[in-house]
């Protein structure tokens, strides 16, 4: 029997267009903040509960903007366009970095497998597909 995991995240945006970034304690990479859905948790319900535990921050106005598959690894990845609702910048055990970046800045930041999610994101054109294997798209 194969396994798969499902994880959610958040593109969180200020009022000057800037995006949340969390740079992770395990890898030393910056991502937005996200993580794996717990069981009998929602998709959306995840992402808030990650972003506040990686960053202090909570988000609002949660949109679906994405679902990025992983086909080699059996992951399905949520992301959900947000504001910020309320909070302030704090770091966790699973972040030691957390700040508002440039938008065009945090692209360049992140792992390129990962930077359709905020480039979707930010562009209104709906819900967005995407498959990959690990390392580029398919």
């Amino acid at each position: 029997m194969s396994q798969f995991s499902v994880s959610a995240a958040t593109v969180t945006v200020d009022d000057e267009g800037r995006v949340l970034l969390i740079r992770r304690a395990d890898n030393d990479q910056w991502q937005i903040p996200g993580g794996v859905v717990e069981i009998g948790e929602q998709p959306v319900d995840a992402a808030v509960r990650e972003t506040i535990e990686e960053s202090g921050i909570t988000p609002a106005n949660l949109q679906l903007s994405g679902v990025y598959t992983n086909v080699a690894r059996g992951i399905v990845a949520f992301v959900f366009k947000a504001r910020i609702g309320s909070g302030e910048l704090t770091l966790s055990d699973e972040s030691v970095d957390a700040q508002f970046v440039d938008a065009d800045k945090a692209v360049g930041l992140v792992p390129e497998i990962f930077n359709w999610r905020i480039k979707d994101a930010l562009t209104d054109t709906g819900v967005t597909f995407r498959a990959h294997d690990g390392a580029r798209w398919v």
